[in-house]
């Protein structure tokens, strides 16, 4: 998990060890003697699914929820500053930089 959390936080990570990692968790759960063709497939996943799917879940999902807060912190504080009055925000500066242009200043 601490590889997924440090990529999320932008660092570069070794993918393909990510995915040589689950794929021995699905590994862990194969039992020949119990099902020689491979066909229970919920069998296969239970190792996969009580120590990564689980965890992985529960952190996606409080990761997407801090995502989220942050977007939409950053977003109200960006419109806050922009309505906020201050020296350079002129009808024709506004106008400008909504245009695309450079403000006045």
């Amino acid at each position: 998990m601490g590889l997924i959390e440090r990529e999320r936080n932008g660092e570069k990570v070794n993918t393909q060890l990510i995915r040589n990692i689950t794929d021995c968790f699905v590994a862990l759960g194969l039992d020949d003697d119990d099902d020689p063709e491979g066909s229970a497939i919920t069998g296969q996943l239970s190792i996969y699914k009580k120590y990564f799917e689980e965890s992985f879940l529960q952190r996606t999902e409080e990761y997407a929820s801090l995502m989220s807060s942050l977007t939409s912190s950053l977003t109200s504080s960006l419109w806050c500053s922009l309505l906020r009055p201050s020296p350079w925000w002129s009808h024709g500066n506004l106008v400008n930089l909504l245009a695309g242009g450079r403000s006045r200043i």
